[in-house]
């Protein structure tokens, strides 16, 4: 059964993997004017999920210390993508209402919403060295 369990986390986890760098290719398309430190960025961004990508895939195979690099590695360029590049997916850009009070409420319920599941997915993305550890100590049973 645990065999089970932690095959479909590494599936879940590849496939949430797969949707950022999907987000990431959709959003460069059409703004390939990007240059200098957005590109490099978002380079890196891009490196870094082929590595945990890599990591999914290869999950007994590569020692645990490369786990955390590649996670401390990933969350800087995830934070910086998700909220400070031209292409960040959680800023509100758009308001559906002139009413100032309405814009202030419908402002403050979208930055909880998109606070709160970046903090889902920088759980998520630290899960994968702990359930890395859990799994070699399942085998060691």
């Amino acid at each position: 059964m645990r065999r089970i369990t932690f095959l479909l986390y590494r599936v879940i986890y590849g496939l949430v993997l797969l949707l950022f760098m999907a987000n990431i290719g959709e959003r460069l398309y059409p703004n390939s004017a990007l240059r200098g430190k957005d590109f490099v960025l978002i380079g890196g961004g891009a490196i870094s999920l082929l590595l945990l990508l890599l990591l999914v895939l290869a999950f007994r195979r590569i020692p645990a210390p490369l786990f955390w690099v590649a996670t401390v590695a990933w969350l800087p360029l995830f934070t910086w993508y998700a909220w400070f590049s031209q292409i960040a997916p959680f800023p509100g850009r758009e308001l559906h209402t002139i009413d100032p009070a309405e814009a202030a409420a419908e402002i403050s319920r979208h930055n909880y919403q998109a606070g709160l599941l970046f903090a889902v997915l920088c759980f998520w993305f630290v899960s994968l060295p702990f359930v890395r550890q859990a799994h070699q100590k399942h085998l060691r049973r």
